[in-house]
C-alpha cells in the first residue's frame, strides 16, 4: 500500500480489506485464465475485468492529487488493459 499509495494501513480492519483486494484480483485472474480456454465466457470475463479495473481507477482519480502522484503508473496501465478489454468485447469478433 505504501509503495501504491504513499500511506500504510494499520489495523486489523485495514489487513482484512488488503486481503480481501487481493483474492479479488486473484479470482478476476484465474476468471481470465479460464476464458482463454473457454470461448463462450471471454466477453462477460473480459466485461468483468475490464469494470474492475475502470472502478479502481475512478476510485483512485477521485481521491485526486495525493494519492494519483504514486499510484499514476498502476492507474495508467488498468486503464489501458480496461481499455484493450472493452475493445475486445465490443469488436465484431466472428471467431469467438
Amino acid at each position: 500500500m505504501r509503495q501504491f499509495f504513499g500511506e500504510a494501513l494499520q489495523g486489523s480492519l485495514a489487513n482484512m480489506i488488503v486481503r480481501s483486494w487481493g483474492a479479488l484480483i486473484t479470482l478476476v485472474g484465474v476468471m481470465l485464465i479460464f476464458a482463454a480456454f473457454k470461448p463462450l465466457h471471454r466477453k462477460l470475463v473480459a466485461t468483468i475485468a475490464a469494470i474492475s479495473k475502470l472502478i479502481y481507477v475512478g476510485l483512485v482519480l477521485s481521491l485526486d492529487t495525493p494519492y494519483l502522484e504514486k499510484a499514476a503508473v498502476a492507474v495508467g496501465f488498468d486503464a489501458l488493459v480496461a481499455l484493450l478489454l472493452l475493445s475486445f468485447v465490443f469488436m465484431d469478433n466472428k471467431r469467438a
